[in-house]
């Protein structure tokens, strides 16, 4: 999408032609066959996981991309997205934990950021999504669940960082101040390009201090997380629980109930 999209002054007419098939033969029609239930060859579209955003987002920046060339299917697909990713986005609710773990929590706010933008950009409209409960909690999440040298990794989670560059587009919608830096300074560890480009399409230069006060400690009855710590500076003290129970079916939920950092 964003290759059709931003080099299209550029493709000749065979290369778009060729792009334009592949994406109606590879991605379209199945998407719209697993929109209405017939197939199931992208389940990602209804799942209630990280995953729906991944899929859900990339369908809708390329229908979007290519609504001149298939207006009745892209517009299909587009109208069917935005209620789709209603499956996964009540898992943010209400105080914007995440249960698949804080790395699945970065890839889910940047996929679901991506998908809220594109929407906005293209359409003007957000239809209620940025009424959602929880979503404009989910930056906290992330921030309560890291110290200065990683974050507590429950779940399939890595250790160390979990960046997201899409925090930078909800601190914006919300209009939640003094935070940036904090995720910035996190964001310079992300081996990822593609978090560093949206770092800098999402970024901007106002409102770049550090003047947001967070709570030392956090209880997160949800998922029953706990995370404490002395203080927000280098060097702190640092402690995370994570109680249960453990539903084993949830993606990328792990038999962790009792771990702690």
């Amino acid at each position: 999408s964003l290759a059709y999209d931003w080099m299209y002054d550029y493709w000749t007419p065979q290369q778009k032609k060729i792009m334009e098939e592949a994406a109606y033969e590879n991605c379209f029609w199945v998407a719209m066959e697993s929109y209405m239930g017939t197939k199931n060859d992208m389940q990602g579209t209804i799942h209630q996981n990280n995953h729906n955003t991944v899929v859900n987002s990339g369908l809708s920046m390329l229908a979007f991309a290519m609504m001149d060339v298939y207006p009745e299917y892209t517009s299909f697909i587009t109208s069917n997205a935005i209620r789709s990713i209603e499956y996964m986005i009540e898992n943010f609710a209400p105080f914007g934990s995440y249960i698949e773990g804080p790395s699945y929590a970065s890839i889910t706010i940047d996929y679901l950021s991506t998908f809220m933008a594109t929407y906005e950009s293209v359409l003007g409209n957000l239809y209620s999504l940025k009424e959602v409960e929880g979503i404009s909690y989910a930056p906290d999440f992330l921030v309560y669940d890291q110290s200065d040298v990683g974050c507590f990794n429950y779940g399939d989670a890595e250790f160390g960082f979990a960046t997201s560059p899409g925090l930078f587009y909800l601190f914006d919608l919300y209009d939640i101040k003094g935070a940036k830096q904090t995720v910035a300074s996190h964001s310079k560890y992300s081996s990822y390009t593609s978090a560093l480009a949206f770092s800098l399409l999402w970024y901007g230069e106002e409102d770049v201090t550090d003047s947001k006060e967070y709570d030392l400690d956090v209880f997160y009855d949800d998922i029953n997380l706990v995370t404490a710590r002395d203080s927000y500076n280098p060097g702190q003290i640092f402690a995370a629980f994570k109680g249960g129970p453990t539903n084993p079916t949830t993606f990328n939920a792990d038999m962790d109930m009792g771990s702690f950092v």
